[in-house]
């Protein structure tokens, strides 16, 4: 029993950071789907994409932390892991990405408005 006992931090940690590694593919993937307005197929593809990138990330952590042998409490802490990106790191990067898209935005403009720019580009 000691055997088993023994690393199960190092695994908790390691799935619960691979989770949230999971989150952030999930993340990116959904705003690449948000940005292309995709149709129904792509749409079905972006799926696909990101059921087969958090698989991949998820048994390989698994396959790296524990040996490949699915415990209950290393899935529990990739889904944790998983929440945790999503409640916390998600809104924080999206607010982030939405402040600088706003901030080049002005840049852009302030940086057009003078009269040899627009002589320039005419």
């Amino acid at each position: 029993m000691l055997y088993a006992t023994i690393g199960q931090w190092r695994v908790f940690l390691f799935m619960a950071l691979a989770g949230a590694g999971a989150g952030c593919w999930y993340g990116l993937i959904l705003r690449a789907g948000r940005l292309m307005v995709p149709g129904p197929w792509l749409h079905a593809l972006l799926d696909l994409f990101s059921a087969l990138g958090i698989w991949i990330i998820l048994t390989w952590a698994l396959l790296a932390a524990n040996y490949g042998q699915p415990r209950a409490y290393a899935l529990a802490a990739a889904a944790l892991g998983f929440a945790a990106q999503r409640l916390t790191l998600a809104p924080l990067v999206s607010w982030i990405l939405r402040l600088l898209g706003r901030v080049s935005g002005w840049v852009v403009v302030a940086i057009s408005r003078p009269v040899w720019v627009k002589n320039i580009f005419r």
